[in-house]
């Protein structure tokens, strides 16, 4: 399959869930924006937050734009190995 999705947890970076859904705090400190979490899928299926306290060496933490996205938020998707990233998409105007 072949999805695009947004990088924002690299190696070493921490995972932390919160009553409000799932955040970064990257290795320098910086956090990112909290990602809810959803309880099952559109169709009925049930979904379990990622519980990965740090992302680990040869992946990545990737979501969608969209806050119903199947994304690495759930232990359903997980962390994609970095050896499955084809490219980088680029926006033109």
């Amino acid at each position: 399959y072949l999805f695009t999705k947004r990088v924002i947890g690299l190696p070493g970076d921490q995972i932390t869930k919160t009553k409000n859904g799932l955040s970064i705090k990257a290795k320098n400190g910086s956090f990112t924006t909290i990602y809810p979490l959803l309880d099952k899928t559109q169709e009925g299926q049930a979904l379990s937050p990622l519980s990965i306290p740090i992302v680990p060496e040869g992946y990545l933490f990737v979501v969608g734009d969209h806050t119903r996205s199947f994304d690495s938020r759930y232990k359903e998707f997980g962390l994609v190995p970095m050896v499955k990233i084809w490219g980088k998409a680029v926006v033109k105007w």
